[in-house]
């Protein structure tokens, strides 16, 4: 339930002035009004978090068909952040709504009030590509608690009310997975190491990787997770390719060939390209010396024709951000709301059966 909404009236008696002077203060700035007058409007501001609303959008009813966007990084926009963009782009198109950038720098009178951005009703529903877990956790709390909607992208660990749009990384990695083994490799890596900002977890149940964890401990981590997907740890290695001893580069791959490791699933698409174009220029045959299986299934991966579980592409995110969106308008709660995307797997040309010995 959400708390009632301060008005700019209690604002002008708690400083003492009228309303037109506070709006000419939140409008105008600093020119606007005396320093004494100005610093008591912005103190009533804070003390009453007071947030602006434009006089059509006060009454709840009012529908403005605008989905705001938060972009997970502003001016250096990565392929994740490109192809979710194009995703909410087209399925906004489709639901007849318009797509509003949230851009706006913090105003004074709320610098520490982080959610104040998205209280003023430009938009029905929010959709976060934040990719991070936690990471706007405060926000969309108080997004909820004001009882408007939201999604986050690439995450799922969100407060209650907030629905989210991941990819189901479980799903994934079991096809992957399933498909080397039924291949018949047994002693099979999973190279792990976020090679661009996309996620924070990982493909794996209940292994998030991170620099607190020693190495035992990730490696403990792994070895429960391949466990509860495949049944055994035997012949399971795990490569973390942010470590500087096991880099992603061609001397990874002469090292899983010499070990005789035959199967690698990839954290990602993106680290499954880069070992078969390792590949080529070390004479190393793909899949003769070495199966590859990513993840993501891009544009990319798909030219090098490579195997990939598949859930939709970062399009698909965006495009079940948006209908998420227009669910929780309508009336579904964000629990229901929420998707987790799975489509299966892409069989290419970079898996067959280990060579004998």
């Amino acid at each position: 339930m959400s708390k009632l909404r301060t008005s700019i009236l209690q604002v002008a008696e708690r400083a003492g002035v009228s309303p037109m002077t506070v709006s000419r203060v939140l409008r105008e700035g600093e020119a606007a009004v005396r320093p004494a007058t100005r610093r008591r409007v912005l103190e009533a501001v804070k003390e009453l978090e007071y947030i602006p609303v434009p006089y059509m959008a006060q009454n709840r009813q009012v529908k403005t068909n605008v989905i705001g966007f938060i972009p997970y990084q502003f001016g250096n926009r990565d392929s994740v952040e490109e192809r979710t963009i194009a995703g909410i782009s087209r399925a906004a198109h489709e639901a007849d709504y318009d797509l509003l950038w949230i851009l706006r720098k913090e105003r004074e009178w709320h610098a520490d009030v982080p959610h104040a951005a998205f209280m003023d009703r430009r938009a029905d529903g929010y959709i976060f590509t934040n990719r991070v877990a936690g990471e706007w956790n405060a926000v969309l709390a108080a997004l909820d608690h004001a009882d408007i909607k939201a999604v986050a992208c690439f995450v799922d660990d969100v407060p209650e009310g907030i629905a989210y749009v991941d990819p189901d990384n479980e799903r994934l990695a079991s096809a992957a997975i399933e498909h080397l083994y039924d291949r018949g490799h047994r002693n099979v890596c999973y190279i792990d190491g976020i090679t661009i900002p996309q996620y924070e977890h990982n493909r794996l149940p209940d292994y998030r990787p991170t620099r607190k964890h020693d190495d035992f401990k990730r490696e403990e981590a792994a070895r429960r997770a391949w466990l509860r997907l495949t049944g055994s740890i035997d012949g399971f290695h795990l490569i973390d390719v942010n470590d500087p001893a096991t880099p992603l580069t061609g001397a990874l791959l002469e090292m899983l060939v010499r070990r005789g490791i035959t199967g690698a699933l990839c954290f990602n698409d993106e680290a499954a390209v880069v070992l078969l174009r390792s590949a080529q220029h070390l004479g190393v045959s793909i899949p003769r010396d070495l199966s590859i299986v990513g993840i993501d299934n891009t544009p990319e991966g798909q030219e090098c024709g490579l195997t990939s579980a598949d859930y939709g592409g970062f399009e698909a995110v965006g495009q079940g951000a948006v209908q998420a969106i227009v669910d929780m308008l309508a009336g579904k709660s964000a629990e229901h709301a929420s998707r987790r995307l799975f489509t299966g797997l892409v069989e290419r040309a970079t898996v067959t059966q280990p060579r004998l010995p």
